[in-house]
């Protein structure tokens, strides 16, 4: 009797191991999908205003729906008024002058403004191409990451820790529409690119005194 006891016992026993063990590969097979998810490339399908989203290495990629605007995707309130659009020697005549107008590498310039969210620098950048490349890149105050990505955008996509970027594309393009630099919860930088000219670099004269 006591030997076949101690046998039900080791039987019963070795199928508790033997569960608590295919427990545990499951969960370290949830884990490794997991973690191969978030450093894939993999395209996923998103909602609208997404299309979809994919993430490499520190990066996560966003594609617009066909019919999102910038403002369905970011607060773009945040650049009070500013387009890359705008023509550069337009920018003085609708904005006023700037705190100051810097060049802080070659083929670079920027009129640099004080607006409510914190300091906006509006200008180009040019390639050894000659291409010139409109942008506008904001400094925020302090600001958390979910204030400047739209709820329905920031629901979709993968979660990253530490220092990230957050890239938008428009539906169908290959160039990115904004890149939002992120550190912790706080985002540090936002650009918004806009259109590229083939070997037109603007005026070098400032359009105002000073």
């Amino acid at each position: 009797m006591e030997m076949d006891l101690a046998f039900r016992r080791l039987r019963f026993g070795g199928a508790s191991v033997r569960r608590d063990s295919a427990a545990m590969k499951g969960r370290w097979a949830a884990l490794l999908l997991l973690v191969l998810g978030a450093c894939s490339d993999t395209r996923i399908p998103a909602q609208p205003p997404l299309s979809a989203t994919w993430q490499s290495g520190s990066t996560i990629h966003v594609e617009a729906a066909e019919e999102a605007r910038l403002d369905d995707l970011i607060d773009a309130g945040l650049f009070a008024g500013f387009s890359p659009d705008e023509p550069l020697e337009a920018i003085v005549g609708t904005h006023g002058i700037p705190l100051e107008v810097t060049e802080p590498r070659g083929g670079e310039r920027y009129y640099v403004y004080q607006v409510p969210a914190g300091v906006l620098w509006t200008g180009y950048q040019q390639t050894a191409d000659g291409t010139v490349h409109r942008l506008i890149q904001l400094r925020p105050h302090p600001v958390d990451v979910e204030s400047v990505v739209r709820p329905l955008v920031w629901a979709q996509l993968p979660r990253s820790f530490g220092s990230y970027w957050i890239v938008l594309y428009a539906s169908g393009q290959r160039g990115a529409l904004t890149r939002i630099e992120v550190n912790g919860d706080s985002v540090s930088r936002v650009l918004w690119f806009g259109p590229s000219t083939p070997g037109q670099r603007p005026a070098e004269s400032h359009p105002f005194p000073g």
